[in-house]
């Protein structure tokens, strides 16, 4: 799954996305929305950026997110990997890898 073209300031709408690993879709039942993390990654290997939005579950089994992107995550064009983790008491998992590209206006 791609995103894109997306462009530098741009926060509305939310993306929706649809968390996936190797073995299919994840389930997100008794996860809170605040337990999820982004991470903007930059494809030429540069740098790493957390993302600074706000993750709401629209369904938590498939499980169905949206990440209503900050002024910060959306500030300086590029292309980048999104990158999603999961944090609960059993640990950390990360999802597939979505690719994303940034466009100046």
């Amino acid at each position: 799954m791609a995103i894109s073209p997306w462009y530098v300031g741009q926060t509305d709408p939310p993306l929706t996305i649809t968390l996936n690993l190797d073995s299919g879709a994840e389930n997100l039942t008794g996860v809170q929305a605040s337990q999820l993390s982004m991470t903007f990654r930059n494809t030429n290997g540069t740098f790493d950026t957390a993302g600074t939005g706000t993750f709401a579950i629209t369904t938590a089994n498939p499980a169905v997110i949206t990440y209503t992107l900050s002024a910060n995550d959306v500030a300086n064009p590029g292309t980048f990997s999104l990158i999603i983790k999961k944090t609960t008491s059993a640990g950390v998992k990360v999802f597939d890898p979505i690719s994303f590209t940034l466009t100046a206006v």
